[in-house]
């Protein structure tokens, strides 16, 4: 069984950044308001048990993804920031934004949070790349 050399700071660095660039991404001053509208969530009631069990979700989801993902740079033989960028990329469009816009369509979403949630997904995979090859 293949299994990566894991740089376990790395992937942590990684996931955090990942969620740094979700702050941003989500905050009121970018794509915040328009998610928070379309999805009907409160962003002014992130106390409530709900938003927190998401957090934590979240939290560990972005921690096994950039855990995957290293696994798959390395199998992959990508070693720099282009090859880390372009596995991403790949990764993104054959099993995240298919797989986002699936569901999307089944639940007669709008096509707007496919995009916001979408290419988020991109940004954070490319960050997260990008930082795992540099540090391999």
């Amino acid at each position: 069984m293949f299994d990566a050399v894991v740089n376990y700071w790395a992937v942590l660095v990684a996931a955090l950044a990942s969620i740094v660039v979700g702050s941003v991404w989500y905050s009121s001053g970018v794509f915040g308001k328009s998610w928070a509208e379309i999805s009907k969530v409160d962003m002014s009631d992130m106390s409530n048990p709900s938003a927190k069990n998401g957090m934590i979700v979240m939290a560990i989801s972005t921690l096994v993804t950039a855990y995957v993902l290293v696994q798959v740079l390395s199998f992959t033989a990508a070693f720099s920031i282009a090859e880390g960028a372009t596995v991403a990329f790949w990764l993104w469009l054959g099993f995240v934004a298919t797989v986002m816009l699936t569901r999307n369509t089944f639940a007669q979403q709008p096509t707007k949070l496919f995009y916001i949630d979408a290419f988020y997904q991109l940004v954070s995979l490319v960050v997260m790349a990008s930082i795992l090859v540099s540090w391999q």
